[in-house]
């Protein structure tokens, strides 16, 4: 699957009813896209895990991407 399959499928992260920010973070396994969530104080994961941190990066910006347009 695409990266913008990947994004396609994660519901877009709020917070009552603004929207949060995901970003690349280490995880178990390599690389993979949180979303802060309580000013930052707690991150969320969300979608998969993968072996470089690009494509986390890439599937963060297309999280932002559609944030920035809701």
């Amino acid at each position: 699957m695409s990266l913008v399959g990947v994004a396609a499928s994660l519901p877009t992260p709020s917070e009552n009813g603004q929207p949060c920010t995901a970003y690349c973070e280490v995880r178990a396994g390599g690389y993979g896209v949180v979303v802060g969530r309580l000013g930052g104080r707690v991150n969320e994961p969300a979608g998969p895990v993968f072996p470089r941190p690009r494509q986390a990066i890439a599937l963060a910006d297309l999280l932002n991407g559609r944030l920035a347009t809701t």
